[in-house]
């Protein structure tokens, strides 16, 4: 019996290595198997360390070198020691526009596609706007995968301020709008009674107020 030793390239690496065999013997016929790690996809495994048995094991070597997770390891021999290799697993965030557009272009509705990865920080769109409202940033809406640092919920995101490398999985985002408030004042002559000021947005219906007049 051989053993497999797991190792990471850091310690602050978080590595799931759920069904990856930890020993072996020259008649086995599994495979290194697959590992797992959040934002990741794995590579392959490289080989750093082999140690072998003098006398004893048959001599089918390990190379300090690396291996397909399907790698199978009928006819080895030894311990080794293996690392995990991984590439940053490339992401989407989706901006859904909400009825605006980007600034300047009233015809620049469409969907704001952006890649990233769990190395980069996500940086959102800030230059929208939609007519007679005022743009206050987004809100997460869904997260598309499983295997996600993104949960779903209302929180409202200042489009200023990306998010920290270390988020992953895709993601879609709604922009939020305020409708901007407008005052209508009211100038009557004099022996009439009327409220000075009324409020309104774009989204209310407003009934004017009609003036009163006394004796």
């Amino acid at each position: 019996i051989y053993t497999i030793t797991h190792n990471k390239e850091s310690d602050d690496q978080l590595v799931d290595f759920t069904g990856c065999p930890t020993s072996y013997n020259i008649n086995s016929t599994t495979t290194l198997g697959t590992p797992k790690r959040a934002g990741y996809t794995f590579k392959n495994w490289l080989v750093t360390a082999v140690d072998y048995t003098p006398f004893k094991d048959i001599k089918t070597p390990w190379s300090i070198t690396t291996y397909p997770a399907a790698f199978s390891l009928n006819g080895k021999n030894g311990n080794i020691t293996v690392v995990p290799q991984w590439e940053p697993t490339p992401y989407t965030a989706t901006l859904k526009l909400n009825g605006g557009y980007l600034y300047g272009d009233r015809d620049a509705t469409a969907d704001i596609n952006i890649p990233y990865t769990v190395e980069q920080t996500l940086a959102l769109e800030q230059n929208l706007q939609k007519d007679y409202h005022t743009f206050e940033g987004f809100y997460k809406v869904t997260a598309t995968e499983d295997n996600s640092s993104w949960q779903v919920s209302d929180t409202l995101y200042d489009s200023r301020t990306p998010f920290d490398a270390g988020s992953y999985g895709n993601v879609t985002f709604t922009a939020q709008y305020t409708p901007i408030p407008y005052t209508i004042t009211y100038i009557v002559p004099q022996g009439a009674y009327c409220i000075e000021t009324q409020s309104f947005n774009y989204t209310q219906a407003v009934n004017l107020a009609t003036p009163v007049y006394t004796g």
